[in-house]
């Protein structure tokens, strides 16, 4: 007798080969009839550092990025390491600069997908 298959659902850092780091709730999903990871990451506040030309130092300011969706095909994920949402505000302080690509000019999911607001 076969065990029911457990599907992955939780919070997670997934490393996708190219060095790239993403951070949020990790699903799978299955899009034409091809099995891929879901990255559900949320908006965050980071602090970036800006070269000023006329002081000529560095100041620091706040952004606030967008949430986004990313789906990964299996091939292209190194690791993928749970954590619990608290563990997110502390990865985002060391690696958030890593996480956030830029996500200007895209779609916003289509009507009725589900958001990162609400997960546990």
């Amino acid at each position: 007798m076969t065990e029911p298959e457990t599907k992955f659902a939780q919070w997670a850092r997934v490393e996708i080969f190219g060095h790239q780091v993403h951070e949020g709730f990790v699903s799978e999903a299955t899009t034409g009839g091809c099995s891929f990871v879901r990255v559900d990451v949320p908006p965050r506040e980071l602090e970036e550092s800006v070269w000023n030309d006329s002081s000529e130092r560095y100041n620091y300011i706040t952004r606030t990025h967008p949430g986004y969706t990313k789906y990964f095909g299996q091939d292209a994920v190194f690791s993928i390491t749970p954590f619990d949402p608290e563990k997110a505000k502390e990865l985002d302080a060391k690696y958030g600069a890593q996480t956030v690509p830029d996500t200007s000019g895209l779609l916003s999911p289509p009507a009725g997908e589900s958001s990162v607001e609400g997960r546990t």
